[in-house]
């Protein structure tokens, strides 16, 4: 059932993706409906991973139709960009990123007062917040070194971590096998565990 389940899901998401191909093409000849129509077929993929963000971390305090809000403004002002499917998934993972990131540093800099003040918080509460916050602030530094030296690798992160797409899919858009993103999965969370473990722990 499980694999019937998978084998479905994919089958959607490719679908999907032709979908979305074929409207960027008509917004590029100028079609004004074409980006509403992607966003019908986008929202309820944002909406699914805005879910996983505000119930996972416990840093984030996006409720999820803020996030997928806040994502979907940063993904129309970037998505003329786009050429292809694989770019625009592209955009759409990095735009879940950086909504998540500075909405966790922008509350980081009200908790700090905003002028270096601190703000007096329940203690437990307090230190739940900053231990997550912390942490993804600290991938998201890690995941722009790692861009610098392995694009692919940082790519496969981003759209795994922040886009919530799986290994097949990944695959896709890549053009590369399913076994070629687990390996670079793999040497990707070595590199990041390893800067954590030196800017966290």
């Amino acid at each position: 059932m499980q694999d019937e389940t998978e084998s479905l899901d994919v089958a959607r998401q490719s679908q999907v993706q032709g979908e979305v191909t074929r409207l960027l093409g008509q917004m590029k000849q100028g079609d004004r409906t074409a980006w509403r129509d992607v966003y019908t077929l986008l929202y309820q993929d944002l909406r699914g991973q805005a879910r996983r963000y505000t119930w996972r971390d416990r840093g984030i305090t996006y409720s999820p139709t803020v996030l997928v809000h806040e994502t979907w403004l940063r993904l129309q002002e970037d998505s003329l960009q786009a050429v292809n499917r694989a770019q625009l998934f592209s955009i759409m993972a990095k735009a879940m990123r950086c909504t998540l990131i500075d909405g966790l540093r922008r509350r980081w800099s009200e908790k700090r007062g905003g002028k270096g003040e601190t703000v007096e918080l329940d203690e437990a509460e307090d230190l739940a917040w900053r231990e997550g916050a912390e942490l993804l602030i600290a991938l998201d530094a890690s995941l722009e070194e790692l861009d610098q030296l392995h694009p692919r690798l940082a790519k496969v992160v981003e759209w795994r971590y922040f886009g919530g797409y799986t290994e097949m899919e990944i695959a896709g858009l890549l053009g590369v096998t399913d076994r070629t993103v687990r390996r670079d999965w793999q040497a990707a969370r070595h590199f990041l565990m390893q800067r954590l473990a030196s800017e966290v722990g």
